[in-house]
């Protein structure tokens, strides 16, 4: 499957909550799956990426399987602030970087493809990490 083929089959893929199939996921099921489907590179710390204040950064910084990186490359994963309670906090969703978009899934708007220089993306990174075996 390439990437391309991922991202229209995502397109259709509904929002769920803990979700980590082609039949639902929510944003870090995407991670999962793309990494999956395109790498066979299996994600096991789905636990580590909490969304709480620290959440998906903290994950990110503290498991030995990702890097972190200052400028997108493609497959890297995107934190982004999100909201958590009805709070922004600084690292509470992903999605992945690939051809200059952000691929991601929210609970009200499901699957979203969007230019990484789009207002909505750019202003709410807050890191971007890379699969070790992708580095």
């Amino acid at each position: 499957m390439t990437p391309q083929q991922l991202a229209r089959r995502l397109a259709v893929t509904p929002y769920q909550m803990n979700g980590r199939s082609l039949d639902g996921l929510d944003c870090f099921g995407l991670i999962e799956v793309w990494h999956l489907k395109l790498f066979d590179i299996e994600i096991r710390d789905r636990g580590n990426h909490t969304s709480d204040s620290g959440g998906m950064s903290d994950g990110f910084n503290s498991r030995q399987v990702w890097k972190l990186i200052d400028q997108p490359i493609d497959h890297c994963v995107v934190v982004m602030k999100g909201l958590l309670a009805g709070k922004l906090v600084r690292a509470g969703h992903c999605g992945i970087y690939f051809n200059d978009n952000v691929l991601h899934t929210e609970r009200t708007g499901g699957f979203q493809c969007l230019p990484f220089t789009d207002t909505q993306i750019r202003r709410k990174v807050h890191a971007l990490a890379i699969h070790r075996d992708l580095a």
